[in-house]
């Protein structure tokens, strides 16, 4: 029989347990709450019930506050039917119930597009990679495991190496840097193991990260490449503007470039690793009193976006950019044709568009000029003027004597000093070609004055150098050397079809350009 003191020792202790209790039982129903409970607000209300009604092959989900894609052209690169989900998933349960609402419809799902950024994610699962990997597992993996029909296209951020500096970056990496590779690694090992997600990720790639204009919107006007005083319409840093994003959707879809999977994580994040560190002297300085007027043909002038060689200049030294460069233009003067060095040059010294064929780059950039110049607060004609100027190619493809073409660069630059006798001239010399057996073969034999690429390059060389009364204002940058495309490997690495440079050459000349304007000044 129980006595009445051990009777009220155990009322005592029922006394003192039940809060303990009671919080317990607080505390796991918030955890749920927060971090497992399915969100039923509005957003995610609406896309449930969007998708019993609606018919499409394809959904798109973000994890982002922000929408990075772009149905409509993911519609034009698939031919797809696509559902864009109205709400963000920032926690993984939500991410997995849409995808089970959606895949349990009869709408013949296909395809799911996540847009998906890991430190998002992971803030709700702390920094233990442990409960990370299990809540990846428990909350995203056993849906997308239900699934094995689907294909899951997974898309990772690009973080502009500005944004990775805010991480507190001294010496080496930082641990929160480290944390996020790390987090890379987990998330990726885990998404990976199931044979039908793929997961792309361009953060690594230097020319997409180190430009700081990939990271904005709004800074082209009318295709110029003319960047203000200030930068208009920052976003947070990790969200590229919406030409790069289209990029990275093309990547995704149409190669394997960006594809990072278990077998390359740890590669790419040393590579990521390897740009911080090189970066840390990248070029940052303000040129608000500096016009940069490019000249060219198609290596600069059928790339009017941030990711172009003026706007990587204009991204590592916030000058003012001008893009006249027209597509087919040559160093050669050919009567009949506007676009070539000789006249669009002069079009620039008598400020008169009207020289250049409408739409023309050439006379968009003048245009623009043109317009800059007649505002009162922009004071151009106060500002240090530089010009770039790139021809060449098309002399070879035209089969130009080169005596022509040396003439047509000397006439051309003679009518930029001219307009701005204390301007500074740099000359790329250009690239090396996998077109025509690399250069080695005359295009046209049966054209008199026709020659191997490399006459075309010397002959530039010499002419640049050799001019004792151009030694203070003309200096060359010598783009055959600095990229050399002499295979397979090298053309795909640096041109998009041999000849014309990609992302990658074209941030590359970029930096070679500011860094000369960084000696210059």
């Amino acid at each position: 029989m129980m006595t009445e003191k051990k009777k009220k020792r155990i009322e005592k202790s029922i006394m003192i347990a039940m809060p303990i209790v009671m919080a317990l039982i607080i505390g796991y129903l918030g955890f749920y709450m927060f971090f497992a409970r399915v969100n039923t607000d509005s957003s995610f209300r609406a896309d449930v019930s969007e998708m019993a009604s609606d018919v499409y092959d394809t959904m798109l989900i973000n994890t982002y506050d922000e929408k990075v894609y772009n149905p409509k052209l993911m519609t034009m690169y698939t031919n797809s039917k696509i559902y864009e989900c109205t709400h963000t998933c920032h926690r993984l349960p939500d991410l997995g119930a849409l995808i089970d609402k959606s895949a349990s419809q009869d709408n013949k799902l296909k395809v799911v597009y996540i847009s998906l950024d890991p430190e998002i994610i992971n803030k709700y699962y702390f920094t233990s990679s442990r409960a990370y990997t299990k809540a990846l597992n428990n909350r995203l993996m056993n849906v997308i495991n239900k699934y094995p029909n689907i294909e899951f296209r997974v898309l990772y951020p690009a973080y502009s190496i500005k944004y990775w500096n805010t991480m507190s970056l001294t010496d080496g990496i930082s641990s929160g840097q480290r944390e996020i590779m790390d987090d890379y690694e987990i998330i990726t090992t885990v998404l990976t193991s199931a044979p039908n997600v793929k997961v792309y990720w361009a953060g690594d790639e230097e020319w997409i990260i180190g430009n700081e204009l990939n990271y904005l919107d709004d800074v082209m006007d009318d295709g110029c490449c003319y960047v203000g005083n200030t930068n208009p319409k920052i976003k947070e840093l990790e969200y590229t503007n919406d030409y790069i994003d289209d990029l990275l959707l093309g990547f995704s879809i149409n190669g394997a470039d960006m594809e990072l999977n278990n077998a390359n994580a740890s590669i790419r994040m040393e590579k990521l690793r390897g740009v911080l560190l090189k970066d840390k002297e990248i070029i940052d300085d303000n040129y608000d009193n500096v016009d940069v007027i490019f000249f060219g043909d198609s290596i600069v002038g059928n790339f009017t976006d941030t990711s172009s060689i003026p706007g990587v200049v204009a991204g590592l030294t916030k000058c003012h950019v001008y893009n006249m460069a027209t597509g087919g233009s040559s160093g050669s003067y050919v009567p009949g044709r506007s676009c070539n060095f000789p006249t669009e040059a002069r079009a620039y010294a008598e400020l008169d568009p009207s020289v250049m064929t409408s739409g023309f780059q050439t006379r968009l950039g003048l245009e623009v000029f043109l317009e800059h110049m007649n505002t009162s607060d922009n004071n151009i004609d106060k500002r240090d003027t530089y010009f770039v100027v790139h021809y060449g190619v098309n002399d070879y493809f035209g089969s130009f004597p080169v005596d022509d073409y040396i003439a047509g660069m000397e006439e051309g630059i003679n009518h930029l000093r001219s307009a701005n006798p204390e301007a500074k001239i740099l000359v790329i010399v250009p690239n090396q070609t996998a077109y025509f057996d690399y250069g080695r073969t005359i295009v046209d034999p049966y054209k008199e004055g026709g020659a191997q690429y490399i006459e075309y390059i010397e002959a530039l060389r010499e002419y640049v150098s050799g001019r004792d009364d151009y030694d203070s204002s003309v200096y060359m940058l010598d783009n055959y050397n600095l990229i050399q495309v002499y295979d397979d490997y090298s053309s795909h690495y640096y041109t998009n079809d041999g000849v014309h440079l990609n992302g990658n050459g074209r941030y590359l000349t970029g930096v070679n350009i500011a860094a000369w304007l960084e000696n210059m000044r």
